[in-house]
């Protein structure tokens, strides 16, 4: 779960310049995996409207086309991969996950409503309801497996939420950094977080931990 601006609220940004992505050369990357397939089932309408649809097999290509342009620089820099995973619902987070299901049926509802008006309805506006309503399915995580697998990358299944489970593995020195979008991960404990590319300086990439 991220939380909105939290580093900028903390006055994270100015205290941490950026970095050449070369210092990750041949490091272990901690992949915060869910982020990923989220960020992939969003990335595109077809996706979209698959998984809204209810067809959430056969993407095992597709993703991998999606993982390995995201993964690139570290692929380049020869980082070893640790990709991580959720595991069982965070008891303590119920209330949360009912809030998610709430907007998921609210959008639902929204999209309803928007097939009865087409003729007052824009494609863009259905989009981002659609999104709503989609979320990873046990069949993505069987295609992010496949692609570890043919890749020779480890894939960790965290007890509850990938998050802490990252930051255990950073804090037993078997990750050098972690590859997230979500904030909470530092007051968490994590040291070394990696925001995904920020900015790109000399045609040399560089990030921000």
């Amino acid at each position: 779960m991220g939380v909105k601006e939290l580093l900028k609220n903390l006055g994270y940004d100015s205290k941490h310049p950026l970095h050449s992505v070369d210092s990750l050369s041949g490091l272990t990357i901690g992949i915060d995996s869910m982020v990923l397939l989220t960020s992939f089932i969003k990335s595109d309408m077809r996706i979209v409207d698959k998984f809204y649809l209810g067809y959430t097999t056969d993407f095992d290509d597709e993703l991998a086309s999606y993982l390995n342009k995201k993964l690139a620089i570290f692929i380049e820099l020869k980082c070893k991969l640790i990709f991580v995973i959720d595991g069982d619902r965070n008891p303590l987070k119920a209330e949360t996950n009912s809030h998610r299901q709430d907007v998921a049926t609210k959008a639902k509802d929204a999209l309803d409503l928007m097939k009865n008006n087409p003729d007052n309805v824009d494609l863009g506006d259905v989009y981002k309801v659609m999104k709503e309503t989609v979320t990873v399915s046990k069949e993505l995580v069987h295609s992010l497996k496949v692609y570890c697998t043919s890749r020779n990358y480890q894939l960790v299944s965290a007890c509850m939420e990938a998050d802490p489970q990252l930051v255990a593995l950073e804090s037993l020195q078997i990750i050098d950094a972690i590859y997230t979008k979500d904030q909470d991960l530092v007051p968490l404990g994590a040291k070394r977080v990696i925001y995904l590319y920020i900015r790109v300086i000399s045609y040399r990439f560089r990030y921000r931990y």
